[in-house]
């Protein structure tokens, strides 16, 4: 499990199964107020993994360990002044080394994340499903872990033989190991065994696997540890299986382990030297967009794990999580920001006048504001389309800017499958309007997916390999295509994804990508100018290639 959550980018489980370790063998090796407060060190360093939710596995050692010391030899007890000396040392420690960060732990206080209704709200984070225990033991033959065992390639049989024998393995190393290094990291085992029920019971999916992944390493030690304690012919025989078993589950987690392309990081790099020191809008969604774009200080209207610079999203639009185009944010927003980096999607709202394209590549535009901030201009869409049909208010704006034709948006649900793996394709009918059509695609891949039609054979795009987010995202160019007359046979459009390299075949790994909605807009730019009256409103027609009320409305200026 500690293999799996560092494929996930989950580093936080196994730095503090680090920490419940260390704590456990210097607990071991205290005697005095001195040499307690590298605990308290410790338990400072768990809670600025963990918050201080982290202090109940250090809490949870120290009461079962001295429960321990007291159970085996009750005559001999510590004084009571020298332990109340050094449990001084300790949480004085953790007191003055966890003082600046009050803030963070007062915004955690409330337990949000540890409530059992965050369930029906999302609560189980990136989890089909409770994990079954049994992964803790460390053989969970399958390169995802967050399956069950029906759920998986292999035989259900096979991964709930491996976790007997890992149990049988831990219950005969358990006394070996306490008679030959004693009872700390037992104790810290039974802890979390402890706060792992207890999350089970109280707590949510996504806590509960916290707390399993914090106990699995625990696990290997002591069942390696117990059995090589003056080994036997049995003992290092159960200890070989027990490593190979493990040491195959872990490989079948790293082999297909996402690795993220490098594409989009070198354009980025390539953009980089234009914003070194300056603020930049960044309407994308990429986890690592502060590293990529490092020098300078990237805002984002959606919140990515890593970014500390946030801005508020246009709140007058529904699902502001979806959109990644001009209009996710206010005007005002907009005129706090020099630069603006979009992707090159042409299914998007167009950027305000006085922004010019500074730098493009491959997936990437760099837009740099003018010397006058953006007007207020109104967003005609109301959700994560680039606008709307019919948007105009009345009496009709100063200004609008509209679309020729309506684009068209296909939802995922309309590929023949959403997950594709290399020998796969993925194809949906192009249920659109004949003519040339820019493409737009969400989607992620470890490796460069192609585009193609089997009826249009002139046509075909390659796109990069795209790991920065997976989930809701912003679209991304996807070539352009000349879709036939609507009396020819209807059309497709299909996807597969590259094969993985000699390398990872060789291993078994698999490419994949999962497609999302793809959307297809009319090459030519989109209108703007002085608003319009329609006929529809008792006006005389607008003039030929004019904007009207009557468009698809891209934005207007009241």
């Amino acid at each position: 499990m500690a293999v799996a959550y560092l494929a996930q980018e989950a580093f936080k489980e196994p730095l503090v199964a680090l920490f419940v370790l260390a704590f456990a063998l210097l607990l071991a090796m205290t005697r005095d107020w001195r040499t307690a407060i590298p605990l308290g060190l410790l338990a400072a360093g768990t809670v600025y993994v963990y918050s201080f939710p982290g202090l109940a596995w250090l809490a949870g050692v120290a009461i079962v360990y001295f429960a321990f010391a007291i159970g085996r030899d009750a005559k001999r007890l510590p004084a009571v002044s020298p332990a109340a000396l050094a449990l001084a040392a300790a949480v004085g420690t953790l007191v003055v080394l966890a003082l600046p960060d009050i803030n963070r732990l007062i915004d955690f206080a409330d337990f949000r994340a540890l409530h059992p209704d965050r369930a029906n709200e999302g609560g189980l984070g990136n989890l089909p499903g409770q994990l079954s225990p049994l992964l803790a033991l460390g053989i969970w033959p399958t390169s995802e872990f967050r399956l069950s065992a029906s759920a998986a390639d292999l035989p259900a049989l096979i991964f709930y033989a491996g976790g007997v024998f890992a149990l049988v393995a831990l219950v005969l190393a358990l006394p070996r190991w306490i008679a030959r290094h004693g009872p700390a990291i037992p104790a810290a085992l039974l802890a979390a065994a402890v706060l792992y029920v207890a999350a089970r019971l109280l707590g949510t999916v996504y806590t509960s696997a916290k707390a399993l992944a914090i106990a699995a390493p625990l696990v290997t030690l002591v069942v390696l540890g117990g059995l090589l304690a003056n080994p036997k012919r049995w003992t290092l025989a159960v200890a070989a299986a027990f490593m190979v078993a493990a040491a195959g589950s872990s490989f079948l987690v790293l082999r297909q382990a996402p690795v993220a392309p490098e594409d989009h990081m070198d354009e980025l790099a390539d953009i980089r030297p234009l914003v070194q020191g300056e603020k930049l809008l960044f309407l994308g969604r990429d986890d690592f967009v502060l590293y990529e774009l490092r020098g300078s200080k990237p805002f984002t209207h959606v919140r990515n794990f890593y970014d500390p610079y946030f801005v508020e999203p246009n709140f007058g639009l529904l699902n502001v999580g979806a959109k990644f185009d001009f209009d996710s944010v206010t005007a005002k927003t907009l005129a706090r920001f020099p630069y603006v980096l979009t992707t090159r999607a042409q299914y998007a709202s167009s950027p305000p006048a006085r922004y010019e394209r500074v730098e493009t590549t491959e997936s990437y535009v760099l837009w740099k504001r003018g010397p006058e901030s953006p007007v207020g201009r109104v967003p005609g869409e109301t959700d994560q389309e680039p606008g709307r049909p019919d948007a105009c208010p009345r009496p009709l704006p100063s200004r609008i800017s509209t679309f020729r034709d309506p684009p068209v948006a296909l939802p995922a649900s309309d590929w023949s499958q959403t997950t594709i793996h290399d020998g796969d394709t993925g194809s949906i009918p192009l249920d659109v309007s004949s003519g040339r059509q820019e493409v737009s695609l969400q989607y992620d891949s470890t490796r460069p997916i192609t585009l193609t039609s089997p009826e249009i054979p002139d046509f075909s795009a390659t796109l990069p390999g795209n790991l920065d987010y997976r989930g809701t995202a912003p679209y991304w160019a996807a070539g352009t295509i000349d879709v036939p007359d609507v009396a020819q046979p209807a059309a497709h459009l299909e996807v597969t994804v590259e094969r993985r390299p000699l390398a990872g075949r060789l291993l078994g790994a698999a490419s994949v990508a999962h497609l999302g909605p793809v959307a297809f807009s009319r090459t030519r730019e989109p209108r703007q100018g002085p608003g319009r009256e329609s006929p529809g409103v008792g006006a005389n027609s607008p003039a030929p290639g004019a904007p009207s009320c009557d468009d698809y409305v891209d934005w207007y200026i009241p």
